[in-house]
């Protein structure tokens, strides 16, 4: 999931000192853009094992996540960031909430879908919310639309398409439902992603995601209040096992830790360079499931996702590419060079 994690300096400060010198090398944000990968690799196969080994609501899956995650931030906050309090109290309340049921409240469409699809299908299309940000981004007039990124996700739906429909892992009827599940859940993420351009130019990240967790963690439990007073489903019918609890504690967690992780290699990294690290994220997740779950590694998976992968990339430097045919070769090279270099403003 990207954040509102703002990225205009090279330290952030804390009450105490800073979290992060300006002298900090280029190791450091890698190894904390490394580390967001993982665990963002591992929270779908882990959300898949507690489905297969228990009867847990996806509402209420989604809801525990995000609850987790409300309380790993509110400290966070507290800790790193405990004056920005301030920027989410008053007129940015309201927006804030609402961006956060788009973004946030959207994991439980999330869980849902993924409780009816495999794991490769889901990664597969949530490797699409690049092409989708910039649609959106197209639709509101925010963007140029420019060749390179039309070609670019062309690419990457052909891609999804290719993967998705060769792809003869059996799940039933429930197959079609979960794969819709999951795209709707991407196109909210896409919208939560244009929308919040904005707030995050007004609000800091730590107590701006924290508001968000915790006003879409109360949406969320009181869904599921009503499904349990309307016999729509209770949250579980029988007890967790202690694995299943360690694993939705760590998807909690894994979630608000991607979101610091994230913050601190924007830092120092330009946001480009993290989306081309974020590529790693389908390829492990895809090794993961078919090492935990079996699921079938083919020749239409392989072709499809590098398709998307390819795409996503021409979306990201369309920019750049377009500046390179029409001869802008200075501001070519400076956004060429951002996209794989470190920051030095």
């Amino acid at each position: 999931m990207v954040s509102l994690f703002n990225n205009t300096a090279n330290s952030t400060k804390r009450v105490d000192g800073p979290l992060l010198s300006s002298h900090t090398t280029v190791f450091t944000p890698l190894v904390c853009l490394l580390a967001a990968v993982v665990l963002l690799s591992s929270i779908t196969p882990a959300i898949k094992y507690v489905f297969q080994h228990s009867d847990l609501h996806p509402i209420a899956l989604g809801g525990l996540r995000v609850l987790i995650g409300f309380f790993v931030l509110f400290f966070s906050t507290l800790i790193w960031d405990r004056e920005g309090r301030r920027d989410v109290v008053g007129s940015n309340t309201a927006p804030l909430t609402l961006l956060g049921l788009l973004g946030v409240a959207s994991y439980a469409v999330a869980a849902w879908g993924l409780l009816y699809t495999s794991v490769t299908h889901y990664i597969l299309i949530y490797s699409l919310m690049p092409s989708f940000t910039v649609i959106f981004s197209w639709l509101l007039r925010i963007e140029e639309r420019r060749a390179f990124k039309v070609v670019g996700i062309v690419i990457s739906l052909a891609g999804c398409v290719i993967a998705i429909g060769g792809d003869s892992h059996e799940l039933g009827m429930g197959s079609p439902v979960g794969d819709a599940l999951v795209l709707m859940f991407t196109m909210m993420m896409a919208g939560y992603i244009v929308l919040g351009s904005g707030v995050a130019a007004r609000v800091k990240a730590l107590p701006a995601n924290t508001l968000m967790f915790g006003s879409s963690s109360l949406l969320l439990s009181l869904i599921m209040v009503v499904f349990g007073v309307m016999g729509w489903g209770a949250p579980m019918r029988e007890p967790l096992s202690p694995l299943n609890i360690v694993l939705v504690v760590y998807v909690g967690a894994a979630t608000s830790a991607v979101f610091l992780l994230r913050y601190l290699s924007l830092r120092s990294l330009s946001p480009i360079t993290v989306g081309v690290y974020h590529n790693l994220v389908p390829v492990l997740t895809i090794a993961i499931a078919c090492v935990c779950f079996g699921e079938t590694l083919e020749g239409s998976t392989i072709v499809g996702g590098l398709s998307i992968i390819v795409g996503a990339e021409l979306v990201r430097r369309g920019d750049s590419l377009g500046r390179l045919l029409s001869g802008d070769w200075q501001i070519a090279r400076d956004l060429f060079t951002s996209s794989t270099g470190y920051r030095t403003n």
